[in-house]
């Protein structure tokens, strides 16, 4: 058996967006291709009677979005056009060459058929031609540049286009000078869900306003949620357009962290809660590095029942109706799902913590799941793959769940790494994790847990963290090492590890400055300064005065309290040897936040390094530059492998 490797980024397959057309279903098969470095995705059709497996698109390369016609006779899908601008082609499902459909100038971003079948409506952004000339830039407003984007232009409009088979050319439906977003359309042709920003000149207010356009007229008729700062998107339309499913965060009050199902009902024009239990989390917040291209789908109709994703003890799974009713569920983490338009049943794709992406069937009659394709077969029956440990404790009032990757290969006494997930609202669970196993064979237990301030556990201990980072959840992390040494006594306690990123890179930073226990400590787009991060963060403004303060909005006034939780505050108590890596355009955590890190530590005399990654943001380690994440795996090993 072969150890994985970091270069084995390369050699996972995952799987995503699946579309059902009765017996077949298509979908993207997810890969980065090693010699020009490109993340690539093309479209396969499954038939899960014959077992027969056959590619559409264009080159196999840059095919996405796959969408099925409403009579499932043509897949619609998105490819680059010859001068790379993003365009919707049209193919037979019986095979053939496909074509191409839009020429949008700008280039085509979401899409959805029209009812009818006969053409499409899709987003458009546009913007005055570009200069080449050196100029300033000017901006109005608070968020003005965004992580993964860039600066954010003021000069765009963006546009609702329709366009049908029987013309050549595209018309304007809809128009805003501000950001709208495409959520869903009505199979029975009356309506089209889109939300935007309720007051766009209110840069503390992140509300969303939903609204639904007639598909033949164009009229708006404005949906009335009754949650002032509440964040809704459309998910889906009954068959006849009586209802339809949102999702969304009610955020009744700044520590309300929850994500929930409701349901709209358009003769009553009533927006309600739909599930029983509005404490257990909608959509999945499990990390991971391995899954690409993921739809987002958290809720569909399934006939006259409904299925919802929902996030728990590390799963994701599918449970159906208001009271939630099993209906795909285990140790797994549901990732995508389409539902059969008859309501017969459920293609989904499925990651575990062995196994990086699965096509699975769902019979919605008799609730069997049947795996219809892994692409990841060859190289799963080739490497070392470990199955972690589950493990949990109590600590201060909390039940607490974590696993241990012991090492590939064992030894009388090794090293372990505690590694600290970002967020701090997001969980540790049973998906595919490429790190860790790639630590776990370099002979490395490594430790994960979900402290306090995590998510799938509902909302008072997803708030825990809010107003005590550092606190509660620092110790938390502590006993996990404790936990993880009474599973396996061979790990060397002189040889214990911290890393993380985003919330764990702050972690590991507040390990630096409050303990000796580690040997080393790798911190990866971290926060040292809240102070700073208010001004210099895409979400800092909103972020900060959340989770410092818990308001809904905020300034740097209470300079007390932000200092008391910025590791820069502590630093003087460092000793730890330590290696701070960042992406160079990370607007999430910018990377003035290493910076002041390493400035502090060095001058304190502490052994520091610093690697500062180019044409990398705060995604660095989960879609970056694949070369550069490679780098990054084995500047951390290298740093703990030389103390």
């Amino acid at each position: 058996m072969q150890a994985v490797k970091a270069q084995d980024l390369y050699a996972i397959k995952t799987l995503s967006q699946p579309q059902a057309a009765g017996d077949t279903v298509f979908f993207n098969e997810n890969e980065i291709d090693e010699a020009s470095g490109e993340y690539r995705s093309a479209i396969y059709a499954y038939n899960r009677q014959t077992g027969a497996r056959q590619r559409f698109g264009t080159d196999g390369k840059h095919d996405g979005a796959p969408r099925l016609s409403p009579d499932a006779q043509t897949l619609a899908f998105t490819a680059t056009d010859a001068d790379g601008k993003s365009q919707i082609f049209t193919q037979s499902v019986a095979g053939g060459s496909a074509s191409q459909f839009t020429s949008s100038e700008f280039g085509v971003g979401t899409y959805a058929w029209a009812a009818d079948g006969q053409g499409f409506f899709y987003q458009e952004t546009r913007h005055p031609r570009r200069s080449d000339k050196l100029t300033g830039a000017r901006y109005t407003r608070v968020q003005y540049r965004f992580n993964g984007k860039g600066y954010l232009p003021e000069d765009e409009d963006y546009y609702l286009m329709r366009q049908s088979a029987a013309t050549q050319s595209a018309s304007e439906f809809y128009h805003q000078t501000y950001k709208f977003s495409f959520d869903a359309t009505d199979s029975s042709g009356k309506y089209l869900a889109l939300h935007t920003e309720a007051d766009p000149q209110d840069d503390n207010n992140a509300a969303t306003d939903n609204f639904l356009l007639d598909a033949t007229t164009g009229a708006a008729t404005h949906v009335q949620t009754g949650f002032e700062h509440g964040e809704f998107a459309a998910e889906a339309f009954t068959a006849d357009g009586s209802k339809a499913l949102f999702t969304g965060e009610p955020n009744t009050e700044a520590t309300d962290l929850r994500t929930c199902v409701f349901e709209y009902d358009f003769q009553a024009q009533t927006f309600s809660t739909a599930q029983t239990d509005t404490d257990v989390e909608v959509g999945g917040m499990v990390v991971g590095d391995a899954q690409q291209n993921l739809s987002g789908t958290a809720a569909a109709y399934l006939g006259d029942d409904y299925l919802v994703a929902t996030a728990q003890r590390g799963a994701v799974e599918l449970y159906k109706n208001a009271d939630f009713e099993p209906f795909f569920t285990g140790k797994m983490h549901v990732t995508d799902f389409v539902a059969q338009p008859d309501g017969s049943g459920v293609y989904a794709t499925v990651s575990s913590q062995t196994q990086a992406s699965r096509l699975v069937y769902v019979d919605a009659a008799s609730g069997k799941a049947t795996e219809l394709y892994n692409p990841n077969t060859d190289y799963e029956q080739r490497h070392t793959i470990v199955a972690p440990e589950e493990f949990t404790f109590q600590r201060a009032g909390e039940t607490l769940q974590g696993w241990y990757f012991a090492p590939a290969t064992k030894a009388d006494k090794h090293a372990a790494v505690l590694y600290v997930h970002g967020g701090p609202h997001a969980a540790y669970g049973y998906t595919f994790f490429h790190e860790l196993q790639y630590e776990a064979s370099l002979g490395y237990g490594v430790i994960t847990l979900n402290p306090r301030g995590g998510a799938t556990y509902g909302n008072d201990f997803k708030k825990a963290v809010i107003g005590d980072y550092g606190g509660e959840d620092f110790q938390d992390l502590m006993a996990a090492c404790d936990e993880a040494q009474k599973l396996d006594p061979t790990i060397d306690p002189a040889r214990l590890y911290c890393a993380g990123g985003s919330y764990g890179g702050f972690m590991s930073n507040w390990v630096e400055t409050h303990t000796d226990r580690f040997a080393g400590v790798a911190t990866c787009r971290s926060i040292s300064n809240w102070t700073s991060f208010y001004g210099t963060s895409d979400i800092g403004f909103s972020f900060g005065p959340r989770e410092m303060e818990a308001k809904m909005q905020g300034d740097v006034s209470d300079q007390a309290t932000l200092w008391k939780f910025s590791p820069l505050a502590y630093v003087d108590r460092a000793k730890t040897p330590i290696l701070i890596l960042h992406g160079e355009e990370d607007y999430r955590c910018p990377i003035e936040q290493g910076e002041q890190f390493f400035t502090s530590l060095k001058l304190h005399g502490v052994e520091t390094e610093f690697v500062r990654f180019p044409k990398s943001n705060h995604e660095l380690s989960r879609s970056g530059i694949p070369a550069l994440r490679i780098e990054r795996m084995e500047a951390i090993t290298d740093w703990f492998d030389k103390h």
